[in-house]
């Protein structure tokens, strides 16, 4: 899986921003692409269908669809732990993208916990925040 990330950012050059908003009433999620060569071809959009906006937005990378799913189902799954954690009213900050190396960044921020994170190691990630509960 590592090594399909690390292709990813490197081929495409991007930034990939995903919130979830659980304090919004509607258009809870944003999705942003960022093109790190050029910043003013930056995409974003609010909206209630995530998983729709950025297969929208990643057509264009012209990336397998397995890795773009992969790339997305990694944001849910860690956001579906949050919410069993913390509940839904969280704010969770979730980008990926390629400095030296693959740098996973969360941002959590809820009526219980307000905590940032950041690793090359996305199983460290997933770790920080099984240890939330603790």
């Amino acid at each position: 899986m590592y090594q399909k990330f690390h292709e990813y950012f490197k081929v495409n050059n991007i930034k990939i921003f995903l919130k979830y908003d659980g304090e919004r009433t509607e258009n809870i999620y944003t999705v942003m692409i960022i093109d790190k060569n050029n910043y003013q071809n930056t995409i974003s959009k609010n909206t209630d269908t995530p998983i729709e906006v950025f297969q929208n937005f990643v057509d264009n990378l012209k990336v397998s669809d397995e890795t773009n799913k992969m790339v997305f189902d990694t944001f849910t799954s860690l956001l579906n732990k949050l919410i069993a954690l913390l509940d839904s009213d969280l704010v969770f900050i979730f980008t990926v993208e390629l400095i030296n190396d693959i740098e996973f960044y969360i941002s959590i921020q809820s009526h219980k916990v307000t905590s940032n994170f950041r690793s090359n190691e996305l199983e460290r990630v997933a770790e920080f925040i099984d240890n939330l509960a603790n």
